[in-house]
C-alpha cells in the first residue's frame, strides 16, 4: 500500500495491485485538524468492486459509514459534507482477476 500526504495532511492517495476477491484498505484519514468540513473521495478501478468508507470516532472504533458499487474504469466521486474525525476506505473486487485500484481522499 502506497500512502502519500500533501500539504499538512489535506489529502492521501494510494494504489493497490489485486487478483483476489480479498478486501483491500488502501487510505486512512484524519480530519483532526482546523478547517476540516468534509472530504472529497475518489476511486477508480480497472475491475468491478466496492467502495466502503468507514467512520472512525475520536476512541477509534470504526463503522461503516458509506458503500459505493464501483464500474471497472468508471471513475466514482463521494462527497462527505460534514466533519467526520477520521476515515477509512476500502476497495472489495467483485471478481479474482487482476486489477488495479486507486483511491484519493481531500479534505476541505
Amino acid at each position: 500500500m502506497a500512502t502519500t500526504s500533501y500539504r499538512a495532511n489535506v489529502g492521501q492517495d494510494a494504489s493497490a495491485s489485486y487478483s483476489s476477491t480479498a478486501k483491500i484498505e488502501l487510505v486512512t484519514e484524519n480530519q483532526n485538524f482546523v478547517g476540516a468540513q468534509g472530504a472529497t473521495i475518489f476511486c477508480l478501478s480497472t475491475q468491478d468492486g466496492k467502495l466502503e468508507i468507514n467512520y472512525i470516532d475520536l476512541n477509534g472504533n470504526s463503522s461503516l459509514l458509506h458503500t459505493e458499487d464501483c464500474i471497472a474504469d468508471d471513475l466514482k466521486v463521494v462527497d462527505l459534507s460534514f466533519r467526520v474525525p477520521s476515515f477509512s476506505i476500502e476497495f472489495t473486487p467483485t471478481a479474482a482477476t487482476a486489477g488495479t485500484v486507486t483511491v484519493g481522499a481531500y479534505t476541505y
